[in-house]
């Protein structure tokens, strides 16, 4: 794991009329890592594999989403949004690369009776 990390949430919410408007940005940062990885080595001269380590790192990176929120009357609420705004994904990837999706859109729909 990074030893650093960090979230951010900021929401900003109005009204117009009986319209209620929400937006939401997120931010998680992942900081950089440094580790000891192990892998094997084949000597193709001498036709042996032997195991080998190596030092590594990972730089940090920081993953956006953002979304905004509609609400009719508290009747009908829209949701769009994006994930991975900026589509950030790892140069390699390994066991020790972040997992990050590609970037998304979304949009839900809800009724409320």
């Amino acid at each position: 794991p990074s030893p650093h990390t960090a979230t951010l949430n900021a929401e900003y919410a109005f009204s117009v009329g009986r319209l209620r408007v929400g937006v939401n940005g997120a931010v998680r940062y992942i900081g950089a890592k440094e580790y000891e990885d192990f892998m094997s080595i084949i000597d193709l001269q001498k036709a042996t594999v032997v195991m080998g380590s190596y030092a590594s790192s990972q730089p940090g990176y920081a993953v956006c989403d953002l979304s905004a929120n509609f609400d009719f009357r508290g009747r009908v609420a829209l949701t769009v949004g994006v994930e991975n705004l900026f589509d950030h994904s790892p140069a390699v990837v390994s066991f020790n690369s972040g997992v990050t999706a590609p970037r998304s859109g979304f949009a839900r729909l809800s009724f409320d009776f």
